[in-house]
C-alpha cells in the first residue's frame, strides 16, 4: 500500500497494471496475516493469567470473548481509518463536484497510503509484543541455505498443507465437515455485502451520502453485534454451534425481505431506508457469525497445529469469494434482474445453518482430545 505513495499521475500510463499487481500482492498478504491472526487466538486463551491460575487447560468461554473483542477492536478501527481517509479526500479536495480524474485518482491513492501507514504501525507494535523469545539457537548453516534449498522448504510447507487437509478429512471427519459448510455460508454473507451495493445504487437510488453512511453503519452494527450475541450466549449458556446457527438463520431474513419484492410494490428493497435497514442488519450478524464460528473452529482443532488447520480455515473463507458473484452475475446476465439473486444467497445461509445444526461437535471434540492424549503419551 505504501508503494502507492510514489505513484503519481505521471504514471498513468502502467496505473492500471501496477494497481492490479500491488492489489494482488497486498490482499495475499493480508490473507497470510490473518491465517496467524486467528491461530493466536486459542494460544492466547491457554496462556492468559486467568485460565492459568484456575488450572484449566482450555476455557472456551474465555476463548469467546477474546474473539468477541478482538472483532469489535477490528471494526472499530475500521471506522475510525475511514473516517480518517474522509479526511484526506475532503483535504485533498478529491470529494468536490468539480474535481479533475486526476485530482480524485491522487486524493483515492492518498487514502490507500494512508491505510499502508495504519497497518505498517499496529502491525510492527504488535509483532513486537508476540514475538517469540524462545531459547532456540539459530542455526548459521540454516542462515546460508541456497535458493535450492529455500525451494525445497516451499515444497515442504505445499506438501505439509496438502497432508493438513488429508488428516482433517481422515482423521477429524467434523472439523472437515465444518470447514465444508464454513466454505458454503461465507459465501452467502459476503455474497449479501456486494449485492446490497449494487441494490443500493441502482433500485434503492443511493447517493453517495447514503453510501458512504453505509460503509460507517455495517462495521459499527458488527462492532455492537459482537458484543449482542455475546451478551445472549451467556444469558441463555447456548454453545458456540447454536449461536453460529442462529446468526446464520437471522441473516437469512435479508434474503427473505428482497424476496418480497415479487410479492409488493413498496418494500423488498425497494426505498433508500431499505440500504441502512441492510447495512445495520447485515453488520449486526456478521460480526456474530465471524466470531463464533472462529471460537467453535478451534474446539475442533489438534493443539499446537492452529497455524496449518487455520490456513485451512482462511482458505475456505477467502477461497468462497468468487462463487457468489459469479452465480449472480450468471444469473442477471440471464434474466437482467438481480432480485433473483435472493434465492441463491437465501439457499447459502438456510441450508449450511441446517447441517451446522446436526453436526456432531461433541464427538469432533472427542477426536481432538483423543489426539491430544496419544501426543501426550509420546
Amino acid at each position: 500500500m505504501l508503494v502507492f505513495a510514489a505513484f503519481s499521475e505521471r504514471h498513468a500510463k502502467y496505473k492500471h497494471v501496477v494497481a492490479a499487481i500491488l492489489a494482488v500482492f497486498s490482499n495475499t498478504m493480508y490473507g497470510l496475516s490473518v491465517i496467524f491472526y486467528n491461530s493466536y487466538l486459542p494460544i492466547l486463551a491457554k496462556e492468559s493469567e486467568a485460565i492459568l491460575s484456575e488450572g484449566k487447560e482450555e476455557d472456551h468461554d474465555y476463548e469467546n470473548e477474546l474473539s468477541t473483542k478482538g472483532y469489535a477492536a477490528g471494526y472499530l478501527s475500521g471506522v475510525f481509518g475511514l473516517l480518517l481517509s474522509l479526511v484526506v479526500l475532503f483535504l485533498s479536495g478529491g470529494s468536490d463536484e468539480d474535481a479533475s480524474d486526476n485530482k480524485a485518482s491522487s486524493a483515492f491513492r492518498w487514502c490507500i497510503v494512508l491505510a499502508g501507514v495504519w497497518w505498517l504501525g499496529f502491525g510492527v507494535y504488535f509483532c513486537e509484543k508476540l514475538r517469540d523469545d524462545g531459547d532456540d539457537e539459530v542455526d548459521t548453516e540454516q542462515e546460508n541455505q541456497t535458493s535450492s534449498s529455500e525451494l525445497a522448504k516451499m515444497k515442504d510447507s505445499l506438501g505439509r498443507f496438502a497432508k493438513t487437509i488429508s488428516e482433517a478429512k481422515s482423521k477429524f471427519p467434523v472439523t472437515f465437515s465444518f470447514l465444508i459448510l464454513y466454505f458454503a455460508y461465507t459465501d452467502g454473507f459476503s455474497t449479501i455485502a456486494g449485492l446490497g451495493v449494487l441494490y443500493a445504487q441502482r433500485d434503492m437510488c443511493t447517493g453517495t451520502t447514503g453510501l458512504f453512511l453505509i460503509a460507517l453503519l455495517a462495521p459499527l452494527s458488527a462492532a455492537v453485534g459482537n458484543f449482542v450475541f455475546l451478551f445472549i450466549k451467556r444469558k441463555l449458556n447456548a454453545s458456540n454451534q447454536a449461536m453460529v446457527v442462529s446468526a446464520l438463520f437471522s441473516i437469512s431474513i435479508l434474503p427473505i425481505w428482497g424476496l418480497l419484492g415479487y410479492l409488493s410494490s413498496t418494500i423488498g428493497f425497494r426505498n433508500s431506508w431499505e440500504a441502512y435497514f441492510l447495512a445495520i442488519w447485515f453488520g449486526l450478524n456478521l460480526g456474530a457469525i465471524q466470531s463464533f464460528s472462529r471460537t467453535l473452529f478451534c474446539e475442533l482443532i489438534p493443539p499446537h497445529r492452529e497455524s496449518e488447520f487455520f490456513s485451512f480455515f482462511e482458505l475456505t473463507d477467502k477461497g468462497s469469494s468468487w462463487v457468489g458473484p459469479l452465480v449472480i452475475s450468471i444469473m442477471a446476465n440471464s434474466s437482467g434482474n438481480l432480485r433473483r439473486s435472493f434465492w441463491y444467497i437465501l439457499c447459502m445461509t438456510i441450508i449450511p445453518a441446517f447441517f451446522v445444526l446436526r453436526l456432531d461437535v461433541a464427538k469432533g471434540k472427542k477426536m481432538v482430545n483423543e489426539k491430544r492424549d496419544v501426543d501426550e503419551r509420546l
